[in-house]
């Protein structure tokens, strides 16, 4: 059963590479989780930041053919970003990168092999030890109070202290930032209106290490308007002030030439 995961893995991965997409058209690649997915929104496929820089380029650039790819789901980890991240970049061929992730890696619950090494490369046994984990923390994946999910545990310390998971997430993003520059890729990196310090403080620290441009959205009092009922995800107000940042950010970098 591992050599067929690994031979499938080798096969799709050969086979995109000898598949154009969507040929002259511009992709931007969205990386992230349950945040640049849009969760919380009433209609995430037109309020997120994404589906909102992609209405703005169009304008923009009327004569180009842009699309913005949301690959962001709810939960996602540096993890599974890594394990298909050269995948995509050999699918989609992307003119540009927005990394928005890092706050799920310490949640035990979401990212259950920090404390591996050797056996996270075993896949078979990477699937064992995550579906024994969500089943074992599945109880800290709960409903909130007006049917939204949290994924964190209520009961929890507001601090994070167990340093082992920031550790071992940097060399994830460290080997983001090496795929990225393999395949010429430019990007930025965001941080959160509200998390544990200790994730906006890694994500400054791998900003400054790799020279990766960072749009800091961190404040220490966050407008109430730009946050949803469940006071985490970005609202819809919130979104719109992302996508303007990382509009300016491209229109300024020129990452599409002038504007027209």
């Amino acid at each position: 059963m591992e050599l067929s995961l690994h031979g499938t893995g080798y096969f799709v991965r050969n086979k995109t590479k000898k598949k154009t997409l969507n040929p002259g058209t511009d992709h931007i690649l969205v990386l992230g989780e349950s945040t640049s997915y849009g969760l919380m929104l009433s209609n995430r496929l037109t309020q997120s930041y994404p589906s909102l820089i992609q209405k703005s380029l169009n304008k923009t650039y009327p004569k180009r053919k842009i699309e913005v790819v949301n690959l962001s789901y709810p939960g996602q980890t540096s993890f599974s970003i890594l394990d298909n991240l050269e995948l995509n970049l050999l699918k989609y061929k992307p003119k540009f990168a927005v990394l928005h992730f890092g706050v799920n890696d310490i949640n035990p619950a979401l990212n259950p092999i920090s404390h591996l090494s050797f056996f996270t490369k075993i896949k078979l046994l990477k699937l064992i030890y995550f579906s024994y984990l969500y089943f074992n923390f599945q109880e800290k994946i709960h409903e909130g109070e007006n049917g939204e999910f949290i994924f964190y545990d209520p009961d929890a310390d507001s601090e994070f202290s167990n340093n082992e998971y920031i550790q071992n997430t940097k060399p994830n993003f460290h080997e983001v930032f090496k795929l990225l520059k393999k395949y010429q890729v430019p990007g930025l990196m965001l941080n959160y209106y509200k998390s544990p310090k200790v994730v906006n403080d890694l994500l400054k620290e791998l900003s400054k290490e790799e020279k990766f441009p960072l749009i800091d959205i961190q404040s220490a009092e966050v407008p109430s308007e730009l946050i949803s009922k469940d006071n985490w995800h970005p609202s819809e107000k919130g979104h719109a002030q992302i996508a303007k940042k990382i509009i300016d950010y491209i229109l300024k970098d020129k990452v599409f030439g002038p504007s027209i």
